[in-house]
């Protein structure tokens, strides 16, 4: 008989909508902690959902796994982590900060080619453009100039 609070794994995999082969995946990774068992089932109690609830967490924010696993082991070592986990964080926030700031210059890149199309198919030719299109597009769109 199951425990109160804990659940099955299909039941898991059901509330997150995760495939059970993916929670099987995060405990053989090592990211989840041994699960118990019950007549061969996968039984999460309320550890393993709190680890699942971080892994999902960090997978959000983009770790990797292996990442996710050094910081489930920091977790599970204690309180005398609690900087290194920090420090983990923080690495992790500065590297989305750097993606969205490489996202954004595509996008200025990407906002420049549309309007050189559109312009060209406007004019119905390319040939309206003088070499320095950047030019052109900046005059057009100050606010897109650095």
């Amino acid at each position: 008989m199951l425990a109160p609070g804990n659940k099955r794994i299909s039941t898991v995999a059901k509330e997150y909508c995760l495939a059970a082969s993916t929670l099987r995946f995060y405990e053989d990774q090592g990211l989840l902690p041994t699960l118990k068992r019950l007549n061969g089932t996968r039984i999460f109690d309320a550890d393993a959902l709190q680890a699942l609830e971080d892994i999902e967490c960090l997978k959000l924010v983009g770790m990797s796994i292996a990442d996710i696993r050094d910081f489930m082991n920091l977790k599970r070592a204690g309180d005398a982590t609690l900087s290194q986990r920090q420090q983990m964080l923080s690495n992790q926030r500065q590297h989305l900060e750097d993606q969205i700031e490489e996202l954004k210059q595509s996008l200025v890149k990407l906002k420049h080619k549309e309007w050189y199309y559109q312009e060209a198919a406007k004019a119905g030719s390319e040939d309206i453009f003088s070499d320095d299109c950047t030019t052109e597009y900046y005059r057009a769109h100050p606010d897109e100039q650095k």
